[in-house]
């Protein structure tokens, strides 16, 4: 039933009476990006936490455009400048940093860089998180968000608005992490390679 509709006084079935709308409403938010966890004291910060990635590293440049980011709005299916979705947003700083190749050189929803990178032999279980390093990718949910690892426990990815892009914990959202994607691209010194592939580890 439309909100025209609504507006004419025809009785609303049960499942639509405003309480069950505003569950409704909350499982919308939650299934289309993720939202803070209830148990989320101290879960954001807006300064990026340090990194283990020198500063003219591949990794420092992916973290740097993300950082500049922060609270930009989130958009279902959005790419920016300044409106991104979860996906969106990590295709946005690959892009924009000239790594797009580290990622499969596609604009791609969360599920699809996780298959790309599983193709790979770069996909980890969330177990492997202490293994992630600096600029890695995060998937959430199997699939319903992901975002970019920044050390020490903490992301940078798009929530649900008021958020937006936002530096969080990585347990501190409404999914469950469920892969670490491991991008090989250099955190030494300038012009070093990129990190060799990382041991896998047993899945979930």
């Amino acid at each position: 039933m439309s909100f025209a509709h609504a507006a004419t006084r025809v009785p609303l079935p049960t499942a639509f009476r405003p309480r069950r709308l505003l569950v409704i409403a909350a499982l919308s938010l939650t299934l289309s990006g993720a939202l803070p966890s209830p148990a989320a004291a101290a879960w954001m910060t807006t300064t990026m936490p340090a990194f283990n990635a020198a500063p003219n590293s591949e990794a420092a440049r992916v973290l740097n455009i993300a950082a500049q980011h922060l609270r930009d709005r989130w958009k279902f299916a959005a790419i920016g400048p300044n409106q991104f979705d979860c996906s969106g947003f990590v295709w946005y700083v690959f892009r924009e940093a000239g790594l797009r190749d580290r990622v499969g050189n596609k604009r791609k929803g969360a599920i699809a860089y996780w298959n790309w990178f599983k193709k790979q032999g770069l996909a980890t279980g969330p177990n492997s998180l202490a293994d992630a390093k600096a600029g890695d990718l995060l998937i959430w949910g199997r699939g319903a968000h992901m975002g970019i690892y920044i050390g020490n426990n903490w992301a940078i990815s798009t929530l649900i608005n008021p958020y937006g892009v936002t530096i969080h914990k990585v347990n501190k959202i409404t999914h469950r992490l469920t892969a670490v994607l491991h991008v090989r691209m250099s955190r030494g010194a300038p012009d070093a390679t990129p990190d060799p592939s990382p041991s896998p580890s047993t899945s979930p």
